[in-house]
């Protein structure tokens, strides 16, 4: 009789075994999910992939809005396809454009970026010692007052005049920028 009893013990435990490693793989695939959601999620509502250098802007930065007699000038800054409609947008002050100067610090080579504004992509810029002052949609409806625009590509040096003024020692990839704007000035 112990035999039979170690016999049906000893046939339980690999049935038991065998019923906690099918419950350890469904929790881990339910676990690796998890993570996995929880990534992709953060790079979309984060903004994607960041550079390795920290920005250093500690808040959100101020956009300023393109004022009517820049205008013109401001157009020249966007993509082709989008100028003419844009422009006429903002001159019909329904849609107003925001600008930032984009340049690089002193000793350091530069390079190529896009800033990214809601929809919107810009032209490439190169990334010199000549401050570009650049024209871009705001990233969200302009009531709203806020939203977030990201750098796309690769310089050195980089540096974006908001309030305050945002810039990265190394950009390779994309990196988020939180701003914000004065709603009370829908014509500049």
């Amino acid at each position: 009789m112990a035999a039979a009893t170690q016999t049906q013990s000893t046939e339980s435990t690999p049935n038991t075994a065998t019923s906690s490693k099918g419950f350890t793989g469904r929790a881990g695939i339910v676990v690796a999910g998890t993570l996995i959601t929880g990534i992709v999620a953060g790079c979309i509502l984060g903004g994607g992939l960041h550079s390795s250098a920290s920005p250093n802007a500690a808040g959100p930065a101020e956009m300023a809005t393109v004022s009517s007699a820049d205008l013109s000038g401001a157009a020249g800054t966007l993509t082709p396809q989008s100028a003419s409609a844009l422009r006429a947008d903002a001159q019909a002050c329904r849609v107003p454009l925001g600008w930032m100067t984009l340049t690089k610090m002193p000793g350091t080579q530069g390079g190529t970026v896009r800033i990214r504004s809601g929809f919107y992509l810009s032209p490439a810029f190169t990334v010199t010692d000549a401050p570009q002052r650049i024209a871009i949609p705001f990233p969200t409806v302009y009531s709203v007052g806020r939203g977030q625009i990201t750098v796309e590509g690769a310089a050195t040096g980089l540096q974006l005049t908001l309030n305050p003024t945002w810039s990265a020692a190394t950009l390779q990839g994309v990196s988020a920028i939180n701003v914000f704007w004065n709603t009370n000035k829908p014509c500049g």
